[in-house]
């Protein structure tokens, strides 16, 4: 009995094809860049001027369909499939990657792990960025909520119709839990 010829495998990224576009675009914008400091008279290495990110090269429509595609793939993972502003996410990891395409070094690694990397810790800045404001808007409806409660006003202000909260209670301090207090010293 002869063995089924195996298929190569196929990637949804064409890693050869994506890191000759990616050097290719990362070689573009550095010509591109050694151009506008001439033209600007610009030396210093470290810096680099808002406005030459502003006007370097367009990034290829080839690139970012694999960005979308590696970025929508890392979505499905179990880490990050969960999570209900994922659309955002991907569109987030999406910019940095157009964001630092221009830094990309054939030298030091392969493309796909290069823009793997942006796009994993994109969504983990998301998430984090996500948690602290989801735990600012629970202290901020909580602070509400327990504001009605410790009014203080004077026998006359009760019964303006300005002021109309179903609970009165002058005897209620307000006090911050144990956790809102560490935070609070961090």
């Amino acid at each position: 009995d002869a063995l089924p010829i195996l298929k190569k495998p196929t990637h949804y990224v064409d890693n050869k094809k994506f890191n000759e576009e990616s050097e290719k675009f990362a070689v573009k914008c550095k010509e591109n860049r050694d151009e506008w400091k001439k033209a600007n008279g610009i030396d210093d290495q470290r810096n680099w001027p808002k406005e030459w990110l502003k006007n370097r090269p367009q990034v290829p429509d080839y690139l970012g369909e694999q960005y979308t595609l590696i970025a929508t793939k890392i979505s499905h993972r179990p880490n990050f499939s969960s999570y209900s502003w994922i659309s955002d996410m991907i569109a987030n990891s999406i910019e940095n990657c157009v964001r630092y395409a221009h830094n990309f070094d054939q030298s030091k690694g392969k493309a796909f792990s290069y823009f793997t990397r942006i796009i994993w810790f994109s969504f983990l800045r998301d998430i984090e960025r996500e948690k602290r404001e989801t735990n600012l808007h629970k202290k901020i409806v909580k602070n509400q909520r327990s504001s009605q409660n410790y009014m203080y006003l004077n026998e006359s202000d009760r019964d303006d119709s300005k002021f109309t909260f179903d609970s009165w209670s002058f005897e209620s301090h307000f006090v911050l839990d144990k956790h809102e207090v560490e935070e609070e010293k961090k």
